[in-house]
């Protein structure tokens, strides 16, 4: 009896120690972090790496371009877009069901601002790992068919807004023919 009991003792106060320890090792994952935004700074290696490759692609998407692509001066920053203008040729007509049209409440969808606060829901290990740093640029492709214009752009927002700007090349939007194509082409003139 007293050799179990001490072996149980042995094994309570080690388990402990192994808990303090492993609660030590990690890092609070609310302390600020001295490089958390070392990943939004251009890295010059990373532009000539791509540079072969953004040439390749740009000629590619000029040749099978269907769309008419906004000029560079028309382009404007997505600071300075008119959003209250762009929703309210959107907007919900009074008296009309605003689940009628997307199956959702259009309504509140309008409400909801664009440039919200969304939480960052990863492990925060995933947070430290840092292997997304050295990540070639990519391009979002968002696909929409009868979207309301306030969720359309709140995507599109939320891209440039929380996409490191090395890793966003660019954001191609597809209407599958939508009753309004000019959902898309108004937000075209969004610059990255």
């Amino acid at each position: 009896m007293r050799r179990n009991v001490k072996y149980l003792l042995f094994f309570s106060v080690s388990w402990m120690f192994v808990v303090v320890y492993y609660l030590q090792s990690i890092k609070d994952p609310l302390s600020p972090k001295a490089d958390e935004h070392r990943a939004l700074r251009l890295k010059d290696t990373l532009r000539s790496l791509h540079s072969d490759n953004e040439m390749f692609v740009n000629y590619a998407a000029s040749e099978f371009s269907t769309t008419t692509n906004a000029t560079n001066s028309n382009k404007v920053d997505v600071r300075y877009f008119d959003e209250s203008a762009y929703l309210e040729r959107g907007a919900l007509r009074p008296g009309q069901d605003p689940y009628e049209s997307n199956k959702y409440n259009q309504a509140a969808s309008d409400n909801t601002p664009t440039n919200r606060d969304v939480p960052d829901t990863r492990h925060p290990s995933c947070t430290q790992h840092g292997a997304w740093r050295d990540l070639p640029p990519t391009s979002v492709i968002i696909t929409f068919h009868n979207e309301a214009r306030s969720a359309l752009l709140r995507t599109v927002v939320s891209i440039i807004n929380r996409t490191p700007a090395h890793l966003l090349k660019e954001i191609i939007l597809v209407d599958d023919f939508s009753d309004t194509p000019s959902d898309g082409e108004e937000l075209e003139r969004i610059e990255k």
